[in-house]
């Protein structure tokens, strides 16, 4: 093999090594994307290792090339072309740029992997400020309990208090006190498949558990919580009778794709998601805090503060997003950094 970037040179070599790719292109080529690589490589979406298989070296090596080339020319390059006389990006936030209504920041910066430091660390704070984030936690579970009116997991977010972890809470649920990581990962593998309509075989590769644990899996979330499909076959009546539209909490109308009604479910999470986000955001401008806010992303908010009011800051924050969705309480937890952002994600500064 002679190319990294080349799928077709990737896939005979994988399946000269004893490897079994099924997963097609629309052309019929054999696909070697992230999708089909990261299981091979025996790692997560989270780049972590799942410890479901051997690490296939030659997957490993070129997604971590893939990663290197993308973070070098679409990230590191791309800040330094677009950086002013002061040394400042200036993205462009687009409040409804996805059609589920979610905000984009231009420049890449909405699109930075989930959970390394090296980009990051090139975003900094102000002199003599740190970075603050206040992020929404496990916002999309929130909101499934609330949009479909989930008894037992809407009863677990109101008992447990701020640091409640639903998936531990369903693996308990579903397997007994003595269900294992291994069955809260499988669990959050479930539920997640819920939110943003991954099939048995997607779960099952970023979970490294087999197809038939999944499918056991699902079943069993589904008898747990049967309030979701339910409101998966109620929002998917509605969006047929509408045209192929649905129509989210606060009205905004979302249109469908008719290959793809099972999108219906992450349509109305990841629109009253937003929402959450912007009416947060609503109330930090009220409480002065606009000053310090530099990046809406994803369910985060990035802020730079003077490291003395650091905490104060961090805490009002926290405050301005915390709310109720239809009894469902909305929790935010703040982390102060270093200087780089990426003192948030385990750089040093």
């Amino acid at each position: 093999m002679t190319k990294v970037g080349s799928g077709t040179q990737v896939a005979e070599a994988l399946t000269g090594m004893g490897e079994t790719l099924t997963d097609r292109t629309d052309s019929g080529a054999l696909k070697t994307d992230k999708a089909v690589l990261l299981p091979l490589a025996d790692l997560d979406r989270d780049w972590q290792r799942i410890g479901a298989r051997d690490p296939n070296p030659l997957a490993d090596a070129v997604l971590r090339a893939k990663r290197a080339k993308k973070w070098g020319e679409d990230y590191a390059q791309g800040f330094m072309a677009k950086l002013d006389t002061a040394g400042r990006i200036h993205p462009v936030i687009s409040p409804l740029a996805a059609r589920t209504g979610r905000m984009s920041a231009t420049d890449g910066l909405h699109q930075l992997p989930s959970s390394d430091y090296v980009v990051r660390r090139s975003i900094l704070a102000e002199p003599e400020h740190v970075m603050v984030s206040s992020d929404l936690q496990a916002i999309e579970m929130r909101v499934l309990a609330a949009l479909a009116d989930v008894k037992r997991m809407k009863e677990g977010f109101l008992r447990g208090g701020e640091k409640f972890d639903i998936h531990a809470y369903t693996a308990r649920l579903i397997k007994g006190d003595a269900a294992t990581p291994r069955d809260r990962k499988v669990f959050k593998g479930a539920g997640f498949g819920k939110v943003y309509g991954g099939g048995i075989q997607t779960i099952a590769r970023q979970t490294g558990a087999t197809e038939a644990e999944i499918a056991h899996a699902v079943a069993a979330y589904d008898r747990a919580f049967p309030e979701i499909k339910r409101a998966s076959t109620r929002w998917q009546r509605q969006a047929f009778q509408n045209d192929m539209v649905f129509v989210s909490a606060v009205g905004r109308r979302l249109p469908l794709d008719r290959d793809r009604i099972y999108a219906v479910v992450n349509y109305a999470c990841q629109s009253a998601a937003r929402d959450v986000l912007g009416q947060a955001m609503i109330e930090m401008e009220s409480s002065g805090l606009l000053e310090y806010m530099r990046l809406p992303i994803h369910d985060e908010i990035l802020a730079s503060a003077p490291k003395g009011d650091a905490a104060d800051v961090a805490r009002e924050f926290e405050r301005c997003m915390t709310m109720s969705l239809y009894g469902v309480p909305i929790v935010a937890e703040a982390e102060i950094g270093g200087r780089s952002w990426g003192s948030l994600y385990g750089a040093s500064e």
